[in-house]
């Protein structure tokens, strides 16, 4: 193990990736980019809503139009053609009707109701006593934050391309999870996995919303169908109804400081959102943090559209609640934030770490007294 910065050959130099000729040249492929003879690009017919449910579809108008092929497969209705554009011209003559559930939340109500859903929490950390920590506190602050629905918003949208020979299936897929998605598309089609190929080409961003792929399957099930491989690349509306969420969350803190400015008391509960990034390594000896709600999965019924990874999943949120408070508090008491979280820290390489970052990036109210 290299520990010595003196002895690095690669951390801290400037090294030109081995994928970037390829990819300012247009040489890299992604799965949008396979092409096969004969293949078929798809158009899936999609609900209104989430949870919406198929009542009847018409096709008669899209199935007159030359060359398009309908396919519909119990809830999958699609339209396909050897040319996208003609395949999007067939999807929008299908006639087709909803039955839409009744939404309980919108974005007004949303934080009151994961709030009110909520399961028991699990203590994820402890120590000391809250009642005597409130006790010590010359004053208190009890503050609310909030985090709401967050798209991935990948450039390239979820692709994939299926091929089926015989029984095997080799699917061209933009994903994060390659063996999952194995295991997706043979119980789409019937196919045992170890007959099912899924093959990464580059992927033009995922954030963790990549890990789910239902394109994957809905390819592979059309492709079986039709006898030709198949692509399914979602349009931009699609991504941004089918892709998961970060979840929305809210954090709870009850938080206070004695007469000397130190943080006596700190009591944390993060709904929803997930325990990583909410441990504590301020030096506080009255401390308890709760996490409840399932983490970015959520709990049946939590959410009204799919949640999941996004973005170091938890502690993007843990972090924006816990140092926002740490903010206000140094505000209350006085103190530079900075100086106020040094105040709190005894981790020797954290404080190494605030320090060079403090010089980095030149904060002066720091390097005044420093």
């Amino acid at each position: 193990i290299v520990e010595k910065p003196s002895e690095f050959t690669i951390v801290g130099k400037p090294l030109l990736r081995r994928d970037a000729l390829k990819k300012v040249t247009g040489e890299a492929k992604f799965a949008g980019d396979m092409r096969f003879p004969g293949m078929l690009y798809a158009r899936i017919l999609r609900p209104p809503a989430h949870r919406a449910k198929l009542k009847s579809v018409d096709t008669t108008a899209a199935k007159k139009m030359k060359g398009v092929r309908v396919i519909q497969d119990g809830d999958l209705v699609a339209v396909l053609h050897e040319h996208p554009d003609e395949a999007e011209k067939a999807l929008a003559k299908v006639k087709a009707l909803f039955e839409k559930p009744e939404e309980k939340v919108d974005d007004k109500n949303i934080f009151d109701h994961l709030v009110n859903i909520a399961p028991e929490g699990e203590t994820v950390a402890q120590g000391g006593n809250l009642t005597q920590g409130e006790k010590l506190a010359s004053e208190t602050l009890e503050e609310t934050y909030l985090n709401s629905y967050v798209a991935h918003s990948p450039i390239e949208t979820h692709t994939a391309v299926a091929k089926i020979e015989g029984d095997k299936a080799t699917v061209w897929v933009s994903t994060q999870r390659p063996f999952g998605d194995q295991e997706a598309v043979a119980e789409a089609i019937g196919f045992p996995a170890k007959n099912v190929r899924v093959i990464t080409p580059f992927v033009g961003g995922g954030f963790g919303g990549k890990v789910g792929n239902r394109q994957a399957g809905e390819a592979a099930r059309l492709a079986k169908l039709a006898g030709k491989a198949v692509q399914v690349a979602w349009s931009r509306p699609e991504e941004f109804f089918y892709d998961t969420f970060r979840p929305a969350a809210v954090v709870k803190i009850k938080s206070g400081i004695n007469g000397a400015g130190k943080i006596v008391l700190w009591d944390y509960i993060v709904y929803y959102a997930g325990e990583r990034g909410s441990a504590q390594f301020y030096e506080i000896p009255h401390h308890r943090t709760v996490s409840t709600g399932g983490g970015w999965r959520g709990t049946p019924g939590s959410h009204p559209f799919s949640t999941g990874a996004w973005r170091a999943p938890a502690n993007n949120t843990n972090t924006f609640a816990r140092e926002s408070q740490i903010d206000i508090m140094a505000s209350k008491a006085g103190v530079d934030p900075l100086e106020f979280r040094l105040k709190h820290l005894s981790d020797k390489r954290m404080r190494r770490v605030l320090d060079a970052a403090a010089k980095k990036f030149g904060w002066s109210p720091y390097l005044l007294i420093h």
